[in-house]
């Protein structure tokens, strides 16, 4: 069996990448952001400043629904919200 070492940047949950010339960059009115693809085939979009904002299945969702993430975070989201409780009524 062969094998071969390879050396990796470790990293800790809470430290921040920076961006990277590597990375293709997607600009919207309200920030700039990558797609990164990532373990077990997923794809995260990260902002300039290095912080994580939609995680997906396919790199083309992530593209769309982070654009309208990083609007609602700054023009707040006027849409349909959630109604649902979380109580459980009746005899379990």
């Amino acid at each position: 069996m062969n094998m071969t070492a390879t050396k990796t940047k470790s990293k800790t949950s809470k430290e921040k990448q920076a961006p990277d010339a590597d990375y293709q960059w997607y600009t919207t009115p309200h920030g700039d952001f990558r797609v990164e693809k990532h373990r077990f085939g997923t794809y995260m979009s990260v902002s300039k400043e290095g912080d994580n904002l939609v995680t997906g299945l396919t790199e083309e969702a992530v593209v769309l629904v982070t654009g309208e993430h990083m609007r609602w975070a700054v023009e707040g989201y006027d849409g349909p919200t959630s109604t649902y409780s979380g109580e459980v009524t009746g005899k379990l």
